[in-house]
């Protein structure tokens, strides 16, 4: 049978086994998504239309399958908060299914292909944490729109303050002036305070929820200001300033490791590329590494190095400000 086929047949069998994992831990799960829709339904009466349900807990109690694969909570955890920030629509039990699934299917591909042994467990690897770097990625991305809107949202709530209007009022406004995710982190601050929650409790969350500097930097000057009392306009002002200074420094910092960054990118790319350009021109001078044991070694520690060195020079041009 021609090797598509065998594909085809492979894509179809793992889609099949993804749709009958998530019925059989749908039907587990009956229970608590029975009491999740009553709690829901409640909340929905309690609180008004659109708004958030801030008397749920961010520590999810995740199914057994999920601990069994992870092996412990703490890592269970972590992978959760990472969705989270990522803003992906995506539970953590889906998230681990569509990474082993993708890992599987990575391995089996390799193996059709008749690649040995090492290199079926690098596929296989690569299409297991594919997901976790998009994660990882995307929320990287989203905090650092953040960042980059945060000097403009503390310069209005620092006016608002100015105007004699409240903290909260200045953080109402920021909710309602910018777009995400700078609208969608203050609203979400603003039910919560509007909903009996402390405000340095309702500050602490959102700073959980993104993790940048500058936003801790922020959080814990307002709740020091809270308890020690100053001009919390100065404070507002202050931050503002030291944000975009450092913004500036960073992006000089960026331009002077630009020559270390593209150099590590030319490093890491020139051997795959004249080994592509060799077998091209003469595939016999070549196809020792590919039909040798010894050949297939060389090839799998020329990879690692590669990789390794890669990993030393990202280290090395990665300057934190």
């Amino acid at each position: 049978m021609p090797t598509w086929i065998y594909l085809v047949i492979l894509v179809g069998c793992a889609a099949l086994g993804y749709c009958v994992f998530q019925i059989a831990n749908a039907m587990l799960d009956r229970e608590k998504e029975a009491l999740r829709a009553r709690l829901d339904s409640f909340n929905a009466a309690a609180m008004p239309a659109g708004s958030e349900n801030f008397l749920k807990s961010d520590q999810v109690k995740h199914s057994w399958w999920v601990k069994l694969l992870l092996f412990r909570e703490g890592w269970a955890e972590s992978l959760w908060k990472m969705i989270r920030k990522a803003k992906v629509g995506m539970s953590l039990g889906s998230f681990i299914m569509l990474s082993v699934t993708l890992g599987l299917f990575g391995g089996l591909l390799a193996k059709l292909l008749g690649w040995s042994f090492l290199a079926q467990v690098g596929v296989a690897l690569a299409f297991l944490l594919a997901p976790g770097w998009w994660v990882h990625r995307k929320a990287a991305q989203r905090a650092a729109k953040f960042e980059e809107q945060f000097p403009e949202a503390l310069d209005l709530i620092g006016r608002s303050l100015k105007a004699g209007h409240t903290f909260t009022s200045g953080m109402t406004m920021v909710a309602q002036e910018f777009d995400d995710p700078m609208r969608e982190e203050f609203k979400l601050t603003i039910e919560e305070i509007n909903f009996g929650g402390h405000l340095h409790d309702a500050l602490d969350n959102l700073a959980d929820r993104l993790d940048t500097p500058d936003l801790l930097f922020f959080v814990a000057s307002v709740k020091i200001q809270s308890e020690t009392g100053g001009k919390l306009t100065e404070i507002m002002d202050s931050i503002s300033y030291l944000i975009r200074e450092r913004a500036k420094l960073k992006g000089k910092v960026a331009a002077l490791s630009a020559e270390g960054r593209y150099s590590g990118y030319v490093m890491f790319l020139l051997p795959p590329l004249m080994l592509g350009v060799l077998m091209f021109l003469n595939p016999r001078y070549m196809s020792v590494l590919f039909d040798s044991e010894l050949g297939h070694y060389l090839l799998y520690a020329s990879g690692g190095l590669l990789l390794a060195g890669m990993a030393v020079i990202k280290r090395m041009v990665d300057i934190r400000v």
